[in-house]
């Protein structure tokens, strides 16, 4: 606030509303001053900065490292957690944590990469199909075309059904690097030979065409 009250006269460019609003009606120098006093209460403390994430049902915490985190696995149990670390160390930990067994939490390290589900069962999954994500990637491992479908939809932001003659246990495995959804229409429909219509933001699938 006491330098704005100093250089008020060389702001650039120059008008006497600044120095009114500086030295006669001190309003700009109580507004600094408020604004640098809330950023001060806003500083977060050491504890405070210690990240992790909470999901439907599992605590994930950072002890220094660098991790991706997915609650996008649904089952027909529920959302399932995924956890994969690309480096470092993380801690994931059961919700609500009623369980004292050594089972309820585990330490994950570099490569490492689970899936809980909403009982808290921990199962070791592939780490690629999670580190894939952020990379522009989506990896699919004989995933039903539903769940394919439902991670599509997210990524594009559109909307997407599956007609009641496409075989349900129908699964898929392919990589799709990030690309135009034209192209992601492409290449499902090669791997899959599925027919999949667009119109504006809804996508329909359907067995392919005679």
């Amino acid at each position: 606030a006491l330098l704005v009250i100093l250089l008020a006269p060389f702001l650039k460019p120059f008008r006497w509303q600044v120095l009114f609003f500086t030295w006669i009606v001190p309003v700009i120098p109580l507004m600094v001053l408020w604004d640098g006093l809330v950023s001060w209460l806003r500083v977060y403390s050491i504890g405070e900065l210690r990240a992790g994430v909470t999901t439907e049902h599992a605590e994930i915490r950072v002890l220094g490292t660098e991790f991706v985190a997915s609650s996008r696995l649904a089952t027909r149990g529920g959302p399932v957690v995924g956890v994969a670390v690309r480096h470092g160390l993380v801690g994931v930990r059961h919700l609500p944590a009623t369980d004292t067994s050594a089972s309820a939490a585990r330490l994950l390290r570099r490569g490492d990469a689970i899936a809980m589900s909403p009982t808290g069962a921990m199962t070791t999954i592939s780490a690629e199909d999670l580190l894939a994500l952020p990379d522009g990637r989506m990896v699919f491992e004989r995933t039903p075309i539903a769940d394919v479908m439902r991670e599509i939809s997210r990524w594009y932001g559109v909307t997407a059904t599956i007609a009641p003659d496409v075989d349900p246990a129908l699964r898929v495995t392919t990589t799709i690097e990030q690309g135009t959804l034209h192209d992601v229409i492409d290449q499902l429909e090669f791997t899959t030979g599925l027919h999949i219509t667009r119109t504006a933001r809804t996508l329909r699938v359907t067995p392919s065409l005679p």
